[in-house]
């Protein structure tokens, strides 16, 4: 084994890709179709205005905790007296205490870390539980960052209580909230509401078992309403063949169209073709050697997809003994 094999040249650049003279000859494959860009537009602002709506809910959430972890803290127990202050000596006291501003950044590295936890546009694959504990992961990151900061500021008036309350009362109150949102989107769901119309090309194993799946998991806002194939095999289901895929789209109100049987490459392309005119999203699901695809991740390298089968790095003990053997043999390091 040389050095030479863990050596990685510099992946080529990537030429920018343009359609085939059959394909550039359509009119509405310009950049500059008014109504494709419009409603691209319109999707990026609903989700703009959406992930702009839950920062606005975390942080009127984190603010209205730490109030009333700073009231129970030095109305009730300050000091080992029951008495109740006033509002007024509290209000005083927080605006001469430095509260406030710690409060601030507190908000601030919440928000900051639930950004890099992607929190504010949670995959709907994503399960209760799993979110749960990363916004629970992005409090206490949050709640540790304060405390560094109030150590390193030298600042002795900040309860520790406080912080530490706060970050309890907002870890149930962020988890609490997006778990109401997650019970009311899938009520949405169960009724037909915001869900994506979902025609299947291929009523084989892989179609079907997409189309079991999307019914069983409702919370992923996808509604089947038929396949297209080629081969009917007696399902009630199988609207026709990949021929009307014009008119079954028209007559269901399609939204998404899954490929999910194996065509040829000319195939695939009349089908988007027929999406890209009738404004449907169109996905591919590669059925790669009987199912060892399913739930494998995909990747992007030097702007080619690429789906992992199977991973497996070599160990650090292992590229430590290499290297040791590697400097013994004179091999320079890559």
């Amino acid at each position: 084994m040389s050095g030479a094999a863990t050596r990685r040249s510099p992946a080529p650049p990537v030429p920018d890709w343009a359609p085939t003279e059959d394909f550039a000859s359509l009119k509405w494959l310009s950049p500059a179709d008014g109504a494709f860009a419009h409603a691209r537009t319109g999707r990026r602002r609903i989700g703009f205005v959406r992930q702009a709506s839950y920062v606005a809910i975390d942080i009127v959430l984190v603010c209205l905790g730490a109030i009333a972890v700073y009231a129970v803290r030095f109305s009730l127990a300050s000091i080992l007296d029951i008495e109740a202050a006033p509002v007024g000596l509290l209000i005083r006291h927080a605006y001469t205490q430095p509260y406030l501003a710690f409060l601030m950044l507190y908000v601030a590295l919440i928000v900051m870390a639930c950004t890099s936890q992607h929190l504010y546009h949670t995959s709907r694959e994503l399960t209760a539980l799993s979110e749960s504990v990363t916004v629970g992961k992005a409090v206490g990151l949050a709640t540790a960052l304060l405390v560094l900061f109030i150590f390193i500021s030298g600042n002795k008036e900040i309860s520790r209580l406080v912080v530490a309350s706060a970050g309890v009362v907002n870890v149930g109150a962020l988890a609490g909230w997006r778990y109401s949102k997650r019970l009311y989107v899938l009520r949405r769901a169960r009724r037909g509401e915001g869900t994506s119309r979902t025609l299947i090309i291929g009523a084989g194993k892989l179609g079907q078992t997409l189309a079991t799946w999307l019914s069983n998991n409702q919370n992923l806002g996808y509604t089947v309403c038929g396949f297209l194939d080629a081969h009917p095999n007696g399902d009630a289901r199988v609207l026709g063949s990949i021929n009307d895929l014009r008119k079954v789209a028209l007559e269901q109100f399609v939204d998404q169209v899954f490929v999910t049987q194996p065509a040829e490459p000319e195939l695939v392309k009349t089908i988007w073709v027929e999406a890209r005119r009738l404004r449907l999203s169109l996905h591919i699901v590669p059925d790669i050697y009987d199912g060892l695809g399913w739930r494998a991740p995909m990747r992007s390298i030097g702007g080619f997809p690429s789906i992992e089968l199977h991973g497996q790095p070599i160990p650090a003990l292992g590229l430590a003994v290499k290297r040791v053997v590697d400097v013994g043999r004179g091999v320079p390091r890559p």
